[in-house]
């Protein structure tokens, strides 16, 4: 009882620093602009230089993730052309174990 008690109370904290933060970026936002944004955003992103390889049917390419483009698109530097390449969230999947970006099969 004690456990769910402590967890209970826990939850407005973890609100009220979650508001705080979501505040703090949007003011930067407002402030900044949506470059200075993306930037601070691409800092501490999980996925950030992650290797990863992208596969539309029987294409392959292998790519890093680079940041998100100006349409909120994730960029990856494709490392077979050497340039950045959009990929759009509509019908991929990303498989974090396996690195793969892939269109999927319905």
């Amino acid at each position: 009882k004690q456990w769910y008690q402590r967890r209970v109370r826990a939850v407005p904290k973890l609100a009220s620093k979650v508001c705080c933060l979501f505040m703090e970026e949007m003011c930067l936002f407002n402030e900044k602009g949506y470059e200075q944004f993306v930037e601070r955003f691409c800092q501490v992103w999980l996925h950030r230089d992650k290797r990863v390889r992208i596969s539309v049917g029987a294409i392959n390419c292998d790519a890093v993730i680079k940041s998100i483009d100006s349409d909120g698109y994730l960029s990856v530097f494709n490392l077979a052309t050497h340039k950045n390449v959009s990929v759009q969230p509509d019908g991929n999947s990303f498989d974090m174990m396996e690195n793969l970006i892939a269109v999927k099969s319905f």
